[in-house]
């Protein structure tokens, strides 16, 4: 009898060790997989791949962001333009969406009406960005009722590359105005070599050439039937009808149209700041110098470029990436590499662009207004842009009276 009592003890004894071992394993396997969930810790961010030239300067910035945020890991995705709003729109529909993005303000614009964005809610560093802004119109395009839905990033507006080395050969001045580029333009022979080199195949590079046109009228969204509109549509035509730049622009993205000035195919080349950074790069490269983008009637310029905007935050990781992002030793390496306007006050003196063109940039930049449906807006503008140089002949008047009518109702939604 106590054998069989003792016998069910034993039995009783091993299994509540086995059921304590069991626990201590569950707990460890609890305890690993929590410590992987933590290892495993991704900020998502998608961005332009022409917002850095070179790219490895703001990978190298996630990558110190990473190895000082143990547990964390920044993860870049570079996309085209044209993919950028694929991505995220297909990203929110699989609840797959990035964490972050920057491109140009107008998707910024675009993301914010869609209600993809999430509001910055740092108030400390909006303010302290904010404050430090040489230009504070540049907030516009993220902003509805008083809430930051987006971050200025870079200013990259448009100018006037001109080579060098043919200017002076043919003992030509740097061109000011529309006109002048026109007189340059006409005195060009040389076949296979044209006066001026542009890029817009993509929807967005289109309008914003077409941006730079028109604010160079004095014009804007509004007065597309008016005088200024009128000239800006008309300059456009003129270029077209004269042959002053190569058919392939439509099917060229500002890369592209680089590339062909780089080559010495063309004695100007329209585009936005960054590209210098490409002009730059490898031997044997033409020689080139930078104006302001030419003026018709008043100096008025555009102050395009990229801003970042917050689609998931669950967390805070994103805004404490957004915080390293833009502290002084970030910012000067991607001012360094994107080679862009200085946003803030404390740029200035490490900015790689001449003074004296930012300075102009900032007098008479205008930032474009946040206008509704920004996508349809930019694929109104560029649907105009390549009907204009389509046409062999248009009727001014109709087509300026035709588009603001379709720029209006995309405004008013």
């Amino acid at each position: 009898m106590k054998v069989k009592y003792m016998f069910a003890a034993s039995i009783t004894v091993l299994l509540l060790a086995l059921v304590i071992v069991y626990c201590s394993f569950q707990k460890q396997g609890n305890a690993r997989d929590s410590y992987t969930e933590e290892k495993e810790k991704t900020i998502q961010v998608l961005v332009s791949d022409e917002v850095c030239t070179g790219q490895k300067e703001l990978e190298d910035i996630a990558e110190k962001f990473s190895e000082e945020k143990e547990g964390t890991e920044v993860h870049i995705e570079w996309a085209d333009r044209e993919d950028i709003k694929k991505k995220v729109c297909v990203g929110a529909n699989d609840e797959k969406q990035p964490d972050l993005v920057i491109c140009s303000n107008k998707e910024i614009s675009g993301f914010m009406e869609m209600g993809l964005l999430q509001e910055i809610s740092s108030k400390e560093l909006i303010e302290s960005l904010y404050s430090e802004t040489i230009y504070s119109g540049l907030w516009q395009s993220a902003m509805s009722d008083g809430k930051h839905y987006g971050i200025p990033f870079t200013v990259d507006p448009y100018v006037l590359y001109y080579n060098s080395d043919y200017f002076e050969k043919k003992n030509l001045q740097k061109p000011e105005s529309w006109e002048e580029i026109m007189e340059i333009c006409a005195s060009i022979r040389e076949p296979g070599f044209y006066g001026i080199s542009f890029g817009i195949r993509r929807s967005g590079d289109a309008s914003d050439f077409f941006d730079c046109l028109l604010y160079s009228c004095g014009g804007n969204y509004y007065s597309l039937d008016s005088e200024p509109g009128k000239m800006a549509i008309n300059y456009l035509d003129e270029l077209k009808r004269r042959g002053y730049f190569s058919k392939d622009a439509i099917n060229n993205s500002s890369k592209d149209a680089a590339a062909n000035f780089k080559e010495g195919k063309a004695a100007m080349f329209l585009a936005p700041l960054s590209m210098a950074a490409y002009l730059n790069e490898g031997s044997g490269s033409v020689k080139f110098a930078i104006s302001p983008s030419p003026s018709a009637i008043k100096e008025g310029y555009a102050l395009t470029g990229n801003s970042l905007g917050i689609l998931d935050e669950e967390d805070g990781l994103t805004q404490e990436f957004i915080t390293y992002l833009y502290e002084t030793q970030q910012r000067k390496q991607i001012l360094t590499c994107t080679g862009t306007l200085p946003v803030f006050e404390c740029e200035q003196n490490i900015s790689v662009t001449d003074r004296e063109l930012s300075d102009i940039f900032y007098k008479n930049g205008v930032v474009l207004p946040n206008y509704n449906s920004w996508f349809e807006t930019s694929s109104i503008l560029s649907e105009y842009v390549y009907k204009v140089l389509a046409l062999r002949n248009i009727n001014l008047d109709k087509n300026a009276s035709e588009l603001q009518d379709k720029i209006r109702v995309a405004i008013m939604g």
